[in-house]
């Protein structure tokens, strides 16, 4: 195994999962699994929060090189200074509309409590996602094909 064992939930980059995770940017990005509720909000039971209003997500993505680099209570912004994007929804439509357009992990970094930042880009647009916590995995099929071998 070249790379190391991240099956485990990560919530700071070292400076060696920083290397791996590098080595995932520019590699094809050939699919992605958005879950609507995220592991975020697990610890707040009780507490109503609204749809509209809900900006952390999971996601997997799935690296054309076997590898899959799951997200929780990931938040996606579409520059700098602008505010997370809100709603499950809007989530799902910008983040698809990335993927449709030959979307790639295009950088790997560290924001200043070395959580994990990603930029992901397209060749219209490019998106930020802080993720709370995440680790890397190797897939053997892709979902969507999992899916029509159980029916």
């Amino acid at each position: 195994d070249a790379g190391m064992e991240m099956a485990e939930l990560r919530t700071a980059v070292t400076d060696e999962e920083l290397k791996v995770l590098e080595a995932l940017a520019d590699t094809e990005l050939v699919s992605m699994v958005l879950t609507a509720e995220s592991l975020e909000y697990d610890d707040e039971e009780g507490l109503t929060i609204l749809e509209s209003e809900d900006c952390f997500f999971d996601c997997e993505l799935y690296f054309a090189d076997h590898q899959v680099l799951e997200l929780y209570g990931a938040s996606l912004y579409e520059d700098l200074d602008s505010e997370p994007v809100a709603g499950m929804e809007n989530i799902e439509n910008v983040l698809t509309d990335l993927f449709e357009h030959g979307g790639t992990l295009s950088e790997v970094a560290r924001d200043e409590e070395d959580g994990l930042v990603l930029v992901l880009a397209s060749d219209h647009d490019s998106l930020l996602v802080a993720v709370s916590g995440w680790y890397l995995d190797t897939w053997e099929a892709l979902p969507d094909l999992e899916d029509e071998e159980e029916e």
